[in-house]
């Protein structure tokens, strides 16, 4: 697959729709990461536009995309989404390493965690930002480094915006663990 184009940067940029993923473009663009991470897939239009905005600096060969979702077991309330096969389908148009992780997507981070290792861009869909808890927070802190960009959707009525987090805010929000030593 070719690069992306100056035009498709510039769409993706300032174009796109939903209007709140465009910060999640421009942020890629700035970062160049290689490995992404994202919870909650949806219909995974906005992980191939991730994955074409990452493609301006490095070859598609190269990044890595890891995409936890429910496929399938997805609540009524949780909107838009992919069967497991179909999403499997799509990506393999993308070029990339793919690694697609079913089940809730906090519940599947948390029990496949140790393969993943440090991540350069992470995204959280609207419903798994607001329900993370502090032992998922703890979990999540494993694969950060300190330049990594972690965004989460927020949703109030009808706007939509990403907050920006650091690895300081993941690691407030992970419980303190007592470390007592073994007499």
């Amino acid at each position: 697959m070719q690069p992306t184009s100056s035009w498709k940067t510039f769409y993706l940029s300032y174009l796109s729709k939903p209007k709140s993923d465009r910060d999640v473009y421009r942020a890629i663009l700035r970062r160049r990461p290689t490995k992404i991470l994202e919870l909650g897939v949806g219909d995974a239009k906005r992980a191939q536009r991730m994955i074409e905005a990452a493609a301006k600096h490095v070859d598609r060969a190269e990044i890595q995309y890891f995409g936890f979702d429910s496929f399938e077991g997805r609540a009524p309330g949780e909107g838009v989404g992919l069967a497991y096969i179909e999403a499997h389908r799509i990506f393999k148009t993308f070029g990339c390493k793919t690694k697609l992780l079913p089940g809730n997507p906090l519940d599947s981070f948390v029990r496949s965690v140790n393969m993943i290792g440090p991540v350069d861009f992470v995204v959280f869909s609207a419903p798994y930002y607001d329900q993370a808890d502090p032992r998922f927070w703890q979990f999540f802190a494993r694969i950060l480094v300190e330049q990594t960009v972690i965004l989460g959707e927020i949703r109030e009525e009808n706007d939509v915006w990403f907050e920006r987090l650091t690895r300081a805010d993941v690691l407030a929000k992970a419980p303190t663990q007592d470390r007592r030593r073994a007499a």
